[in-house]
């Protein structure tokens, strides 16, 4: 999902956003630190089994062009939620995104992904990106 160079991956508060600070619950500068929590989180965190859906909306190219470059600057607004066993479907997170997304061997890759959520504080049960 994310580009082999240099990728920029953050989950925020909009609070965080709205006042200027850089503050992130999660931040990934580069392709191995994307790999390292994936790996830690699957073989470290004792779980029961969850089901994740995440819904995209409202998609806005805010560019045409860079594509092949820079990448295009998108922004959408996303709902995650959860499954676990018998329990019902809850809302994890939502919020909107911020991307810039480029062309890679043919396919469409996050370059930089700013995660925004509505909330002050997240559930430790996001292990993957949103």
């Amino acid at each position: 999902f994310f580009a082999d160079e240099a990728p920029l991956y953050r989950i925020t508060s909009r609070d965080n956003v709205e006042r200027g600070m850089a503050l992130c619950f999660v931040l990934c500068e580069a392709q191995a630190m994307l790999r390292d929590r994936a790996i830690a989180l699957q073989k470290t965190v004792m779980h029961r089994r969850r089901i994740q859906r995440r819904m995209i909306s409202g998609i806005r190219l805010l560019s045409q062009g860079g594509l092949d470059g820079t990448g295009v600057p998108v922004r959408a607004t996303f709902a995650l939620f959860e499954a676990m066993g018998d329990d019902p479907s809850t809302l994890l997170a939502c919020g909107r995104s911020i991307d810039v997304i480029v062309r890679q061997g043919g396919e469409l890759k996050f370059k930089d992904r700013l995660c925004v959520v509505d909330s002050r504080v997240m559930p430790d049960s996001i292990v993957f990106p949103i």
